[in-house]
């Protein structure tokens, strides 16, 4: 019967809107959409030489492992990010989680140390989730803490009258970040302290969340996000 359904109303991809006929109702991107995905996050690092999860050339301040899938520098990153971001579906909430969990695992066997571990996330801006109606990072988060049978933890908050980090210079956006997140009272982090966000550009609020989560008290920190923009294409 599943079947059946699948056939007479076919799945849409997420991303490009494409039917995708006789597709598990799971799943979020169309064959040409994934192979579009598996090509920018197997694209070798101009720095280092190697595949965009395997990369830690991107830094950001304080924080001891830096983990991304993909550069944010081309139509299709952007793509999947903006839908990510404006789009509340589930399905490719999942699809993230699955990868984001398995790069993280990979790059530091938190499965077998999961002890270890603690999942938190930077907080969207208020208005932001007023507009879209969900919080992306926090979703994240949670499903791939819920991957390894964790729940995420609160640590930050986001004062709700600062401006957002796109509407501002590269100059500007580490002041507004100190200004706009501060420590959940009563709050305390320790052990390490994963923090999510969707994507890093000047890497100011990661640092600042990640400067909070010290404070509190974590050994570690490692920032995962879902992709990094080159510093080439900062303006």
């Amino acid at each position: 019967m599943t079947e059946l359904l699948s056939l007479l109303f076919p799945r849409k991809c997420t991303v490009c809107g494409a039917s995708m006929p006789g597709a598990d109702s799971g799943e979020a991107l169309c064959l040409d959409c994934r192979l579009k995905y598996d090509a920018i996050c197997n694209t070798a690092c101009e720095k280092c030489g190697k595949k965009q999860s395997e990369c830690r050339c991107a830094v950001t301040s304080g924080a001891d492992v830096q983990i991304h899938l993909f550069e944010f520098a081309g139509d299709f990153s952007r793509r999947l990010i903006y839908t990510f971001k404006r789009k509340n579906d589930v399905h490719l909430q999942k699809f993230f989680a699955h990868e984001c969990a398995k790069a993280l695992d990979d790059a530091l066997d938190v499965t077998n140390n999961i002890h270890e571990y603690n999942f938190s996330f930077v907080p969207r801006n208020p208005d932001s989730i007023r507009d879209f109606g969900f919080d992306q990072a926090k979703t994240l988060c949670r499903m791939v803490a819920a991957r390894f049978g964790k729940k995420e933890i609160c640590l930050f908050r986001h004062t709700k009258n600062r401006k957002t980090q796109k509407e501002l210079p590269v100059n500007a956006r580490e002041e507004n970040a100190e200004q706009s997140y501060s420590a959940v009272k009563g709050a305390a982090a320790h052990g390490t302290v994963v923090i999510f966000d969707d994507v890093t550009t000047t890497g100011s609020t990661l640092a600042r969340c990640t400067a909070l989560a010290k404070a509190m008290g974590a050994f570690r920190v490692v920032a995962v996000t879902i992709a990094v923009t080159p510093k080439k294409h900062i303006e």
